[in-house]
């Protein structure tokens, strides 16, 4: 039960960390997108192009911050993996001396 209920929440985790990622990717690409509009604008500063440089920076941030919670959650699911392992071995040992023990009986 305790092994089902951490191979759940390591399947959650996983999933969380493939949202995460799909989030980080979409921010890298919305970073590129800003980054070349700022290469091909003529080089005047106005209004319009510091808005654009703090929503680089803003997305420069945001991507970080993804980039952070990317690599928590992928450190999550590496002990929660190492938790199922060390769980299932104990299962195992447990089940082969249940049976050891009806065998001689």
């Amino acid at each position: 039960e305790r092994c089902t209920e951490l191979l759940n929440k390591l399947q959650i985790e996983q999933n969380n960390t493939i949202i995460l990622r799909e989030q980080m990717e979409h921010s890298k690409a919305r970073e590129l997108e800003i980054s070349k509009q700022l290469q091909n604008k003529p080089c005047k500063t106005n209004d319009s192009e510091k808005l654009s440089a703090d929503g680089l920076e803003s997305m420069e941030r945001h991507l970080i911050k993804l980039s952070n919670l990317v690599r928590a959650k992928d450190n999550e699911i590496k002990v929660l993996q190492a938790i199922v392992h060390k769980e299932c071995v104990e299962r195992t040992k447990l089940m082969n001396s249940l049976e050891g023990f009806q065998q001689r009986t």
